[in-house]
């Protein structure tokens, strides 16, 4: 859920958006549907417009003004009205008088974009079903609706003078479906295409790479693997710099990370994994060895370490084997390694609050100094 004006400002050519990075498109002539729910306690106050669909606008300044795109606009003057906006020239029509506009209800509204003309769906009435409020026919002079044929997610509010009233707006359940195509993506594809792809963090939680790989890093010094915790650092992949002396035949933890176990404010979710790469190289010079790593993948297990047992409240990990990779003794700088890739035909989901890793296991010669860097890389999804 979004809450406009969460700080109940009233100022005077105050302004605010949010906009998804991520473009809709209208295809063939399937129409392309937008719906978002929204819940107000009063009527829109003096000089405050809101305005939610498909629509581009200028992030560089504000007010954010609309450019391109279709949407609802709920303002004093006019109520609500739907507004098709053709490269900034915009074509309106009243839906909702003030008087009539529904306040404290969950009220669904929807676009309906087709090549020929833009419906309008809402309520006038707490009890109303959702129902065909207007509708704009495309202009014969657009061709396309709207110009880009493309459009983000936005939700602007701003104030031309200083608002009537610090009221605040909340949006939720926001949709955007493609009607009558049969697009044919796989799952996986509509998956990332929402952003819920494994190697970014999900809303409501920390944002950014889920990778340990931050810009300018360069190979460190390297410390010891455990099977406790993740000593070389965490993160869903990444790099990583490990001192090859953890004895013979014992799983070191190479990168490990906890799927988030979600919350009120962050949306529990499921992460099906459909592929590991992992890659090393010698980052300083190998004393002893050889060095033979048997690498698997851990999951499923409730805290860190690789000796977490299964019991009522408590999940061991779960492995899987991924294949080996080898360095002689006294191995140069730069020597590479041949690396090994998995992809999953059934992928490996890793529920909310649980684990994942990947372990290294010597089973050549422990040696003394040196550093081998890991890049690792997962493939996957969020449900």
């Amino acid at each position: 859920m979004i809450c406009l004006n969460n700080s109940a400002v009233t100022t005077s050519a105050s302004a605010a958006i949010y906009q998804t990075y991520r473009t809709f498109a209208l295809y063939g002539q399937g129409p392309l549907i937008f719906e978002f729910s929204e819940l107000r306690s009063i009527v829109p106050p003096a000089n405050s417009t809101v305005e939610v669909g498909l629509f581009a606008a200028n992030l560089g300044s504000t007010p954010f003004t609309p450019g391109d795109g279709v949407y609802f606009r709920f303002n004093s003057a006019a109520g609500l009205s739907g507004v098709l906006n053709y490269n900034g020239t915009e074509f309106a029509v009243a839906l909702v008088a003030p008087a009539s506009m529904v306040l404290n209800d969950n009220t669904t509204y929807r676009i309906v974009v087709n090549h020929y003309r833009i419906e309008f769906w809402g309520a006038t009435a707490t009890s109303d079903p959702r129902i065909l409020l207007g509708v704009i026919p495309v202009p014969s002079s657009n061709g396309p609706p709207f110009q880009a044929l493309a459009a983000p997610i936005s939700i602007r509010q701003y104030f031309s003078g200083t608002a009537g009233a610090a009221v605040q707006l909340k949006i939720a359940n926001v949709v955007v479906a493609q009607q009558d195509l049969n697009t044919g993506k796989p799952y996986p594809d509509q998956q990332t295409g929402m952003g819920l792809i494994v190697s970014q963090g999900q809303d409501g939680g920390t944002l950014g790479t889920t990778a340990k790989y931050a810009n300018n890093l360069a190979a460190g010094a390297g410390v010891a693997m455990t099977n406790t915790a993740a000593s070389l650092g965490t993160g869903l992949g990444g790099q990583f710099d490990a001192l090859p002396t953890l004895a013979a035949g014992t799983d070191g933890i190479v990168c490990s990370y906890q799927n988030p176990a979600g919350s009120v404010t962050q949306t529990p979710r499921t992460m099906y994994i459909t592929g590991v790469r992992i890659q090393s190289a010698v980052t300083t010079v190998l004393v002893g060895g050889p060095v033979l790593y048997a690498y698997s993948l851990a999951y499923g297990h409730t805290a860190v370490g690789m000796t977490t047992g299964e019991a009522i409240a408590t999940k061991a990990p779960r492995r899987i084997p991924l294949g080996f990779e080898a360095f002689p003794a006294a191995a140069a700088a730069d020597t590479v390694g041949a690396g090994v890739y998995i992809p999953f035909v059934s992928p490996v989901p890793v529920n909310a609050g649980e684990f994942i890793a990947v372990c290294a296991k010597n089973l050549g010669t422990v040696t003394t100094t040196g550093v081998i860097t890991f890049l690792v890389t997962f493939d996957g999804y969020m449900e």
